[in-house]
């Protein structure tokens, strides 16, 4: 059949009518089509959604699992260089702690020393003692005693508190 032969069979609004009629029947067809295809994605797609939302949690759990390494990592580094820290620090408390005892030895050595000279100034040569002198005394001495200083001091303590306060007439 040629073309000029279905000119001539069909009018021109036939063949609009035809072509509109065609349009639609394919419109149907495509609306059709659109239908079961959706009915079929709705049941099928829930296998393929939760397929997808697990690849998707593996992959998450992955990150997560990287991330936690990273993290033991960063842990690990900072911890020993907070334990190298820490024993710079030991080493230094140390060194400070032996020179503060240094210190304070030097210290009760000094009082002890004082003690004794006042002692012979004041009970050998003078045999009397003021008020002021004893209590700068009675200091030294709670400061030689809480440095932990021994007993010898004591006794000479004892005779400088006996003396006179004030000098012979």
């Amino acid at each position: 059949m040629k073309i000029t032969d279905f000119f001539a069979q069909f009018t021109i609004t036939d063949t609009i009518i035809f072509t509109v009629a065609l349009l639609c029947a394919l419109k149907g067809a495509i609306s059709f089509f659109n239908f079961f295809k959706e009915l079929y994605d709705k049941k099928f797609n829930k296998d393929y959604d939760k397929k997808r939302r697990e690849i998707e949690n593996e992959h998450n759990y992955q990150e997560c699992i990287a991330q936690h390494k990273e993290s033991l990592n960063l842990y690990s580094g900072l911890s020993k260089k907070i334990d190298n820290l820490s024993k710079v620090i030991d080493e230094r408390f140390e060194s400070l702690d032996a020179r503060v005892d240094g210190l304070i030895q030097s210290d009760k050595h000094d009082i002890k020393q004082d003690i004794v000279k006042n002692y012979h100034h004041f009970v050998e040569e003078q045999k009397w003692i003021d008020d002021y002198n004893l209590d700068t005394l009675e200091l030294r001495y709670q400061d030689y005693k809480r440095e932990g200083g021994n007993s010898y001091i004591d006794t000479l303590m004892g005779e400088l508190r006996a003396l006179p306060k004030r000098p012979p007439m």
